[in-house]
């Protein structure tokens, strides 16, 4: 994972990226927490210029300078992958309850 600060207005769509408290309280709603302060982006999230943070991922030079590298462990990235199947999990039988709960209604 490496730490960027970003030089210009930063789109990221997918990955995991560690933030600070205030960070993650202005894209909480586009963030699921992984462990501690590190999160899956669910939505896109924006980095206004100079803001710094670390992304498990490479970004364009022309939008951020690279201020530090912190490699994740596998047991890091193991997790996320079990977090991630456990959440789609989830989502079918809220999906499947839906269905049936729509289906005993009509």
């Amino acid at each position: 994972m490496n730490t960027y600060k970003s030089l210009a207005i930063v789109n990221i769509n997918t990955g995991i990226v560690r933030l600070d408290r205030d960070q993650v309280r202005r894209r909480k709603y586009n963030l699921r927490n992984i462990k501690d302060d590190l999160f899956e982006i669910t939505m896109p999230i924006q980095f206004k210029a100079g803001e710094v943070f670390c992304y498990d991922g490479s970004l364009p030079k022309t939008l951020v300078e690279v201020v530090g590298g912190d490699e994740l462990t596998t047991d890091d990235i193991e997790k996320a992958t079990l977090d991630i199947a456990d959440f789609i999990e989830d989502e079918k039988v809220l999906a499947k309850k839906k269905s049936t709960a729509k289906k005993n209604k009509g």
